[in-house]
This record gives structure tokens, C-alpha cells and sequence, in this order.
């Protein structure tokens, strides 16, 4: 199968760290959700990020 696009993103400092996509096209400061035992800072968070990604790519056009 030939690759039809291929991004990639580095995330340092796991759930309460830094997400830099490799193109520069964005980055995001990480931080636990305050129910999972974060500090409640308004920050995305991983499980806030999955879901954006699965929606955009999986929601009807």
C-alpha cells in the first residue's frame, strides 16, 4: 500500500508535558485532567486530544 500522508508528533514529559507536532504545524503544553489527579490547569489533555482526532476523522461529512 502506498503512503498516502505520514505526520509525526513528539510528546516529552508524558501526560503533564509538551506535544509538538514534527512540521511545527502545532504544539500543546499537557496537562492531567483534574479528575485523573491533575492540578486542574486548562490545558488539553491526552484523552481530550484521542477524542478530537477520532472524531474529525470518523464523523459524517
Amino acid at each position: 500500500m502506498d503512503k498516502i500522508l505520514q505526520r509525526g508528533i513528539t510528546i516529552k514529559g508524558g501526560r503533564d508535558g509538551e506535544l509538538k507536532e514534527d512540521n511545527n504545524a502545532f504544539s500543546f503544553d499537557l496537562k492531567t485532567p483534574k479528575e485523573m489527579g491533575g492540578d486542574g490547569q486548562n490545558a488539553p489533555n491526552p484523552e481530550a486530544l484521542f477524542g478530537a482526532a477520532y472524531a474529525s476523522c470518523f464523523a459524517p461529512l
